[in-house]
C-alpha cells in the first residue's frame, strides 16, 4: 500500500513496476535522482492518492495517463526538468488538494480546468513558463498559491479576495492594474481590518500591480 522511498540516492529511471502494484496508495519518492520520464500505467491504480517525486533528475511531459489516477488528492513533481504543458485532463483530479509543478520548464497558458477542482488548497507553479491569465472562479479553498517566477499577464481577478488565505506570491510576472480589494483588506494593519486579516505572506511587482 506505501511505497516511501524518500531521502535517499537512488538512482537510475523509474521502474514501471510500481505502475503494476494495484493497492498501491502512497508512492513517495521525493530526493533521489531518479531520471527519465515518468512511466505510463498510474493512471490504473484506483487505489493512489498521493504521488510524491519532487526534487530529482526527472524529465519529458506529464503522461497523459497520470491524470486518469482520479483518487489523486497529494500530487507533488516539483524541482525536477518536466516539460510541456498541463493537459486539460487536469479537470479529472476532483478530489486533489494538493498541486504542485514549481521549479521546473513547463509552458503554456494557465490550466481552465483547475476551476473545476473545488477540494484544491495548494496551487504551486512557480518557477516555470507559463503564460496567460489567472482565471476567475478558482476553488474558493485555496489557501496557499505561487504563481511567481513565470509570464502570467493581464489582471488579478477579483476573486482572489474571496479566498482565506495564508500565501499568495505573484512577483516576477507581467500583471497589470491593481490587486483585488480582498486581498489587500487582508493585509491590512488598520484596526477596522485587522481581526479578518489572514494573509501571512504576500509578494507582488509593486510597479506593476498594488493596492
Amino acid at each position: 500500500r506505501f511505497i516511501q522511498l524518500h531521502q535517499n540516492n537512488f538512482s537510475g529511471t523509474l521502474n514501471d513496476l510500481f505502475a503494476h502494484l494495484p493497492n498501491l496508495e502512497d508512492l513517495s519518492l521525493q530526493h533521489n535522482m531518479f531520471t527519465g520520464a515518468i512511466p505510463r500505467g498510474f493512471g490504473k491504480l484506483s487505489k493512489l492518492d498521493r504521488f510524491n517525486v519532487t526534487s530529482n533528475f526527472l524529465s519529458e511531459s506529464i503522461p497523459d495517463d497520470l491524470y486518469d489516477a482520479v483518487n489523486l488528492i497529494n500530487l507533488r513533481l516539483s524541482d525536477n526538468y518536466l516539460t510541456g504543458s498541463v493537459s486539460s485532463k487536469i479537470g479529472q483530479l476532483s478530489k486533489l488538494e494538493s498541486f504542485d509543478l514549481s521549479d521546473n520548464s513547463f509552458t503554456g497558458s494557465f490550466p481552465s480546468q483547475l476551476k473545476e477542482m473545488s477540494n484544491l488548497k495548494l496551487l504551486m507553479l512557480a518557477n516555470n513558463g507559463f503564460t496567460g491569465q489567472v482565471l476567475n472562479n478558482l476553488g474558493m479553498r485555496l489557501r496557499r498559491i505561487e504563481l511567481q517566477n513565470n509570464s502570467f499577464t493581464g489582471t488579478l481577478p477579483s476573486t482572489l479576495g474571496d479566498f482565506a488565505l495564508k500565501s499568495l506570491f505573484l512577483h516576477t510576472n507581467d500583471f497589470s492594474g491593481i490587486m483585488p480589494k480582498g486581498v489587500c483588506d487582508q493585509v491590512s494593519t488598520e484596526f477596522e481590518n485587522f481581526m479578518k486579516a489572514s494573509l501571512e505572506k504576500l509578494t507582488a511587482d509593486c510597479d506593476l500591480v498594488n493596492c
